[in-house]
C-alpha cells in the first residue's frame, strides 16, 4: 500500500489533513476472500486506531483531542468490524476442510486428547513425587516420636 504524500499545509492543520487521509485509505480497503487481504486490512485498521496516539506531535489542548475522538472512534469500529469478518472467514475456511477432509479434524482431535492425556499423566507424576516426599516425612516423625516414647518407657 502506498503511503500518501505529505500535504504542504503547515503545523496542525496538515497533521490532521495527513491523518484524515491515511485514516480514509486504510479504511476504504476492500474487503476480500483472501486471508492475506483480510489481515492486512484488519493490521491496516489496527494502525488507524493506534495513530493519533503515536504521532511524534504533542496533542495540542483539549480541543484537538475532542476533535479527533470521532475519527478514533470510527476507526476502532471499522478495526472490530473487521476483527469479526476475519474471525468468520477463519471459522467457514475450519468448517470447509471439516466437511471435505474430516479425517483432519478427528486427527487433530486425537493430538489435542493426546496433549490432555500427556499433561494428566505430568500432573499425576508430580503429585505422586510429592506424596512420596510427604510419607517418608511422616514415616521418619513417626518413627522419631515411637523412638522418643520407647526411650521414655524404658527410663520408668
Amino acid at each position: 500500500m502506498q503511503q500518501p504524500q505529505p500535504t504542504h499545509l503547515s503545523g496542525l492543520a496538515g497533521m490532521r489533513s495527513l491523518q484524515a487521509q491515511q485514516t480514509s485509505q486504510l479504511v476504504a480497503t476492500p474487503t476480500t476472500n483472501n486471508p492475506g487481504c483480510a489481515i492486512d486490512e484488519l493490521e491496516s485498521s489496527f494502525r488507524a486506531c493506534i495513530t493519533p496516539f503515536v504521532t511524534e506531535e504533542a496533542s495540542v489542548g483539549v480541543t484537538f483531542q475532542d476533535e479527533q475522538k470521532p475519527s478514533v472512534e470510527l476507526a476502532i469500529n471499522e478495526f472490530i468490524e473487521l476483527a469479526r469478518k476475519t474471525e468468520a472467514y477463519f471459522q467457514k475456511q475450519r468448517a470447509i476442510i471439516a466437511t471435505r477432509h474430516p479425517e483432519l479434524t478427528l486427527q487433530e482431535e486425537c493430538e489435542e486428547l493426546e496433549m490432555e492425556l500427556k499433561r494428566k499423566e505430568d500432573i499425576v507424576q508430580h503429585h505422586s513425587k510429592k506424596l512420596q516426599i510427604w510419607q517418608r516425612t511422616l514415616k521418619e516423625m513417626l518413627s522419631v516420636s515411637t523412638e522418643s516414647g520407647l526411650s521414655k518407657s524404658s527410663v520408668k
